[in-house]
């Protein structure tokens, strides 16, 4: 449905108007009729019409004054002035107003149906045109932070995903002149680690320090995050002076924004993506051989040591890399021991500790050979078999015990993984022979 409104000083032209637009254009509806100009702003910022039929020669505010107005007030309506012949330069000044269309009085009834019309079929497709760009950028807020966690861990894993990284410069409207990887690791205490909504208000206060200033890329764990810095400028002139101001500001946010107290450590500038995971594993030995600096650049020469700790660094699995008292997959390991007999899921546990799914499936493959199921039904498993040595609770109990909510399920997989039924194992236990 659109809405059209008339400013008209003549009575019998407002009706004539009004009747015309309810004859032919059942999807219209007049919302207002004004009969000068200060009631025409008045009722276009009150109903913000998407047709307003004008008359530029009103007594008072003229239509096209009171048109000026709602211009400058960014009003969205569209315009149609209403002029007779001998206003050509009033017609002229609608011209540069940038009203859509005009009608000549005395009126055609056709060429006034075809003018609201036309005008209606071009609102209706810009209308479509903003809902699908709307759309659009829906599914890119949606793709975004996941495009965002695969790029940085890729790098992380020595395999920077060049391809998502360009689809994501597309997607903004970048380009990658020069760029490093900073790793910052929180100087809070050990125990402490970041939960979705302490990483949610991390975002927020990284992007009012950088949003304005640089392009970022961020991951964020239960105790560090990463960001992938670049500009569009190749240039290395004042590169670690402009760096070093920024990441300032971002850290001193941080702290009074967070109470958030971080150190952060920065690889050396690149000037080709498929370098960041250099710059990745620099920004982790600029942390570790750094000075009490809050920020410490990578210094290949400075330290002597400095190389042959990048070079055994980039012999460890990545786990060991990540500034933490535990590997992700310990932290995972330790989650899923207490929380087995709840609803879980590899989403759920990424979500816990602060990393994507993609990186935490790849982390248990790497490091224990098993995906996130296989450890996980392994613990619930033994947990299973404990339980049904030690107790004599019923089948469907064990099950809800160790997160099955579907009793038949459990019963096939607790065979599969021992061999025997809970009813047997109880069996042999009593005649002893289950050892």
């Amino acid at each position: 449905m659109f809405s059209l409104l008339i400013a008209e000083d003549e009575v019998i032209e407002q009706k004539a108007l009004r009747l015309l637009v309810e004859k032919n254009f059942p999807d219209i509806r007049v919302v207002a009729i004004a009969n000068n100009g200060i009631k025409l702003v008045v009722m276009a910022q009150k109903y913000n019409p998407d047709i307003a039929i004008v008359d530029i020669t009103m007594p008072g505010m003229s239509g096209l004054e009171a048109i000026e107005l709602l211009r400058h007030k960014q009003i969205k309506t569209r315009f149609i002035i209403n002029t007779a012949y001998d206003e050509f330069e009033f017609a002229k000044k609608a011209i540069g107003l940038k009203v859509d269309d005009y009608i000549l009085k005395p009126q055609r009834q056709e060429q006034t149906i075809e003018t609201i019309r036309k005008l209606r079929d071009a609102i209706y497709e810009e209308k479509v045109s903003r809902e699908s760009q709307l759309q659009i950028y829906e599914v890119i807020k949606q793709i975004e932070p996941v495009l965002e966690n695969e790029i940085m861990f890729s790098i992380f894993l020595s395999a920077p995903a060049e391809d998502n990284f360009h689809q994501y410069c597309e997607m903004h409207a970048l380009s990658f002149g020069v760029g490093t990887i900073v790793s910052m690791l929180s100087l809070l205490s050990t125990e402490f680690k970041f939960n979705q909504a302490d990483i949610s208000q991390i975002r927020k206060s990284l992007n009012r320090s950088l949003g304005n200033c640089c392009n970022y890329l961020a991951s964020i764990n239960a105790s560090s995050l990463y960001l992938l810095v670049f500009r569009e400028d190749t240039s290395l002139d004042n590169w670690e002076t402009w760096l070093s101001d920024l990441l300032s500001v971002a850290l001193e946010n941080l702290h009074k924004e967070l109470g958030i107290v971080m150190k952060a450590g920065v690889g050396r500038a690149y000037h080709q993506f498929n370098d960041m995971s250099s710059a990745y594993r620099e920004s982790l030995s600029a942390i570790k051989d750094g000075a009490q600096s809050s920020i410490c650049f990578f210094r290949e020469k400075s330290e002597p040591f400095a190389r042959q700790t990048m070079e055994s660094d980039m012999e460890k699995p990545v786990s060991e890399m990540i500034m933490t008292d535990n590997s992700h997959v310990a932290y995972a390991m330790k989650y899923i021991d207490k929380a087995f007999g709840n609803p879980l899921s590899l989403e759920l546990v990424a979500d816990e500790i602060g990393v994507s799914t993609y990186y935490l499936s790849k982390l248990f493959k790497q490091e224990l050979g098993l995906t996130f199921t296989e450890y996980l039904t392994s613990i619930r498993m033994k947990n299973a078999l404990i339980i049904a040595q030690n107790t004599k609770i019923s089948v469907n109990e064990i099950a809800a015990k160790v997160g099955y909510s579907h009793t038949t399920y459990f019963t096939r997989v607790f065979k599969q993984y021992t061999g025997k039924t809970v009813s047997e194992i109880r069996k042999n236990i009593r005649v002893g022979k289950f050892k």
